[in-house]
C-alpha cells in the first residue's frame, strides 16, 4: 500500500513518527500549528527576563534513551553541548 503519512504535530513525538516512517520509505507531510518543529522542546525569549529561556529540555536531561535515540537517529546528537550551570545544585 503506498500513499502519504499526514502527521499532525511537530513534537517530539511527531517528527519521531516522521523520522520512522521516511525512514521506512513512505512519504510523509508534517501539520504543525506552531511556527516551529520541537513542540514543548524550545527555546523563547522572555522580555520580561530580558533572556532566552530553554523549554521541554528535561526530556533530554533525565538520560531519557529513547530520546537521545532520536537524537541520534537525525544527526544531531554531536551538536549538543551541555552547558555550563549558573547555580549551585545539591540533588538530595
Amino acid at each position: 500500500m503506498s500513499g502519504t503519512l499526514h502527521i499532525v504535530g511537530a513534537g517530539l513525538a511527531g517528527l519521531a513518527a516522521a523520522v520512522a516512517a521516511a525512514k521506512a520509505g513512505t512519504r510523509v507531510v508534517m501539520h504543525e500549528a506552531a511556527g516551529h518543529a520541537g513542540g514543548r522542546c524550545r527555546s523563547f525569549r522572555d522580555e520580561k527576563l530580558d533572556r532566552v529561556i530553554d523549554n521541554g529540555s528535561h526530556l533530554v536531561l533525565g538520560a531519557n534513551r529513547t530520546t537521545l535515540a532520536y537524537a541520534q537517529a537525525i544527526g544531531g546528537l554531536e551538536a549538543m553541548v551541555a552547558a555550563e550551570p549558573c547555580f549551585p545544585f545539591v540533588d538530595l
